[in-house]
C-alpha cells in the first residue's frame, strides 16, 4: 500500500466510492477495508510480487479495479508501481481500471498517469 500521510482520509475516500458502487448498479463489490471481502492480490506477471487493490467490482459484464488516491500520494514512487501493476493486468484480462482521486486533484493525477502512459479511467470523488 502507498505510503501516506493520511490513512483515515484515503479509507474515507474508499468508503466513499463503494457507496457510489453500491448506488449505481455495480455488483460483486470487494475491497480492502473493514467488514468487507478483500479483493485478490494482483501480482506481476511470473511472480508473487504485487498488490491488492483498493476495491474492485463488476457492472454491465466488465469487471473494475479501483485505486483510490489521496492527495499526498498521487506522485510517489510506489503509486507509480501500483498503477502500472493494475493497468498492465487489466490490459491482460481485459478489464476497466479506474483511479479516483478528491476533487481538485484531477489535473495532477492525469499528468501522472499521461506521464506513466497508463490508460486508467480517472474519476474525482467527494471526501464523505
Amino acid at each position: 500500500m502507498a505510503k501516506r500521510k493520511n490513512q483515515e482520509l484515503h479509507d474515507r475516500m474508499v468508503h466513499g466510492l463503494l457507496e457510489y458502487l453500491e448506488h449505481n448498479g455495480f455488483a460483486d463489490i470487494e475491497a480492502d477495508v473493514v467488514d468487507y471481502d478483500a479483493p485478490s492480490k494482483i501480482c506481476w506477471e511470473d511472480t508473487t510480487e504485487g498488490h491488492i487493490p483498493d476495491a474492485t467490482a463488476v457492472k454491465d459484464g466488465v469487471a473494475y479495479i479501483f485505486e483510490v488516491e489521496t492527495a499526498d500520494s498521487i506522485a510517489i514512487t510506489d503509486t507509480a508501481r501500483q498503477w502500472k501493476l493494475f493497468d498492465e493486468y487489466a490490459r491482460r484480462c481485459g478489464k476497466a481500471f479506474v483511479v479516483a482521486v478528491p476533487l481538485g486533484c484531477a489535473g495532477e493525477a492525469r499528468e501522472q498517469l499521461d506521464r506513466l502512459d497508463i490508460g486508467a479511467a480517472l474519476w474525482e470523488i467527494e471526501i464523505p
